[in-house]
């Protein structure tokens, strides 16, 4: 038969109210250990009023952190986007045939550059005076690049002579040395410690290289 006498209704209702209370305590405890601010050995006394506000206060937190993610998120995926219709205009611009061919004419300049810093390099590690003096080398060479032509004879002997004329000149020659002591000026420590520009002046050389 079912007792349903009075103590055993209390006794009932007793343990149930245990439980909850077991179920609440062991709650806070499992909050105290999922907030990094509640392991604080000084928080050890904190009410479950403070825990429960820091346990709000977490939440807002990561839930910014998580909206600032996907934020991130959207954005790295439309500037993929953006990339991926680029690089497809870029393969459609393409020739058939594949990339030109860079002009004989641009091959030979480049290759004439390389060959004087490698010369430039070369000397410089050998003394590094040489350095100072290959600045104003540079501009009469660049004007030799941009003005002397070999199209035909006759033009090559032109176009050298107008190389001469305004590139050798003294005022031009000059004007080259002087732009080649505001080189050092700004690149070196020439103007303030001169002991270290011999491994300045190698080491701008080789890197030019």
């Amino acid at each position: 038969t079912h007792d349903s006498s009075p103590s055993s209704s209390s006794s009932g209702g007793q343990n149930a109210e245990t439980k909850r209370r077991r179920n609440i305590k062991n709650g806070f405890e499992n909050i105290r250990y999922l907030i990094p601010e509640l392991n604080d050995a000084t928080n050890a006394k904190i009410s479950k009023a403070q825990m429960l506000e820091c346990t709000a206060n977490q939440i807002q937190v990561a839930a910014k952190m998580r909206d600032d993610m996907k934020a991130e998120v959207d954005l790295l995926k439309q500037e993929e986007q953006q990339l991926q219709q680029k690089i497809s205009q870029y393969q459609t611009s393409l020739p058939v045939d594949g990339i030109p061919t860079m002009p004989a004419a641009s091959r030979s300049r480049e290759a004439l550059y390389a060959l004087f810093r490698a010369y430039v390099a070369d000397r410089t590690r050998k003394t590094w005076h040489f350095y100072p003096y290959s600045l104003v080398l540079k501009r009469i060479f660049d004007a030799f690049q941009n003005t002397v032509t070999c199209e035909s004879p006759d033009e090559f002997l032109r176009s050298l002579n107008e190389w001469r004329a305004n590139s050798m000149a003294l005022v031009q020659l000059r004007q080259a040395a002087s732009q080649a002591v505001m080189d050092m000026g700004r690149n070196t420590s020439f103007l303030s410690s001169l002991e270290q520009v011999p491994e300045e002046c190698v080491r701008l050389a080789l890197s030019d290289t």
